[in-house]
């Protein structure tokens, strides 16, 4: 090859690199950022996203792709779901010739609120769903430092503020991304009059491009402790959950949220699953108690196993000692209007005299011990349209003593 072509050649390499230097760097430029900016703007706005950004930064050298100062809203309502300081973004060059992937993701103070109004709307944009299967996706980091996560639900006067949350995940020799959730803020829950504090969230969280795997995340509050484990798929043509958790409820300290002014104490040990479609997964619910006390009744018992579908709602065994006596049952509550429900129940050697006192009715004094069975069969949900029939048989009570 002659100098003179070798020359030439140089020559157009180094005016084919300075162009992409003079594109790129016009590119940066302040105005052409700002063109961005308002292009990224209409588009959410298309998608039924209000978006509004401070600032818009970006390297097409490194790839590095930040946000600060944004809120993201529905339009017509005032509180933003989303909003956050700083949302960065680093990508490698191997997207430009691959599969879509991520070499960190970083949220600073990100906060999520979720409000209903009271007439009953919430504050989430209507984005149309897509049948079209995603990709999977490679994290190397993700670092969600400061979130605060908010609930406000007005038409039933519920309350959620969570502070100071922080997801710190890895990916470190071809593993999943990996890391734990921890919280160091609390979370504040507010019904009506009654609040409390979950003081604890802590668990480790895996991702492996499209499913996420809980690894014993533990929520504990003064009422309740519980923990769950367990896959939920994210980005797949068919999001599924499969998820288990167990736990323990201090019933005097529940009660006053589901029976105000009722004596209750004893505990519950609880079990179950939530698992199948994302949009109607079936959940099960297994829960047993032992020394529980209500008024004057003391040391009963209760065994439960139920399941809630998209299309019944069961009680596959209950078990309860209460009144010197028990109360078996199963039951079948169909959610369609036009599926048949069935309910059963028997009991053995009720003290109808204790239960009488402890529901507070002093006028009439029994003296029996009651056995029986009771069934009903209704559609639907309509429960006052069942035919029902009652067994009842009565037999005198041992006196007090003997």
């Amino acid at each position: 090859m002659s100098i003179r072509k070798a020359h030439r050649k140089t020559t157009i390499l180094v005016i084919v690199i300075l162009g992409f230097a003079a594109v790129a760097g016009l590119a940066h430029a302040p105005f052409v950022r700002t063109r961005v900016l308002a292009f990224a703007v209409d588009t959410l706005r298309a998608e039924g996203v209000q978006a509004d950004i401070a600032r818009l930064d970006y390297n097409l050298f490194t790839l590095r792709v930040s946000i600060e100062g944004a809120a993201f809203s529905a339009p017509g309502h005032d509180t933003p779901f989303l909003t956050l300081d700083r949302f960065a973004i680093d990508l490698p060059w191997s997207v430009v010739r691959g599969p879509i992937a991520l070499q960190s993701v970083e949220l600073v103070r990100p906060a999520i609120t979720i409000a209903r109004g009271d007439d009953g709307t919430l504050n989430l944009p209507d984005i149309a769903s897509s049948d079209e299967p995603f990709e999977p996706i490679d994290i190397g980091r993700l670092l969600v430092s400061d979130l605060s996560i908010g609930w406000a639900d007005r038409p039933i006067e519920l309350t959620v503020d969570g502070r100071t949350v922080t997801l710190d995940m890895s990916q470190s020799g071809g593993a999943p991304l990996d890391g734990r959730l921890t919280m160091n803020g609390g979370v504040a829950v507010k019904y009506g009059e009654h609040e409390t504090n979950v003081t604890r969230i802590d668990g480790g969280f895996s991702f492996d491009g499209s499913t996420m795997t809980i690894d014993g995340l533990v929520i504990e509050a003064p009422e309740a402790q519980v923990q769950v484990d367990g896959i939920v798929d994210l980005l797949t043509a068919a999001p599924r959950v499969d998820v288990r958790y167990q736990g323990r409820a201090i019933l005097e300290r529940l009660a006053p949220w589901i029976a105000p002014d009722e004596p209750l104490s004893g505990s519950l040990e609880f079990s179950g699953t939530v698992a199948g479609p994302m949009e109607a997964p079936e959940t099960t619910l297994a829960a047993s108690g032992r020394d529980i006390a209500w008024r004057d009744q003391h040391g009963m018992t209760v065994d439960i196993a139920s399941a809630l579908s998209a299309s019944t709602a069961t009680i596959e065994r209950l078990r309860l000692t209460v009144g010197g006596g028990s109360i078996e049952g199963v039951a079948r509550l169909a959610l369609a209007d036009t599926e048949a429900s069935h309910a059963e129940f028997t009991w053995t050697d009720l003290d109808l005299g204790s239960i009488a006192r402890t529901a507070g009715v002093d006028q009439v004094r029994v003296a029996s011990l009651a056995n029986g069975r009771a069934t009903a069969d209704w559609t639907g949900v309509d429960v006052a349209t069942a035919a029902a029939s009652v067994d009842l048989g009565l037999r005198r009570a041992p006196a007090r003593g003997a």
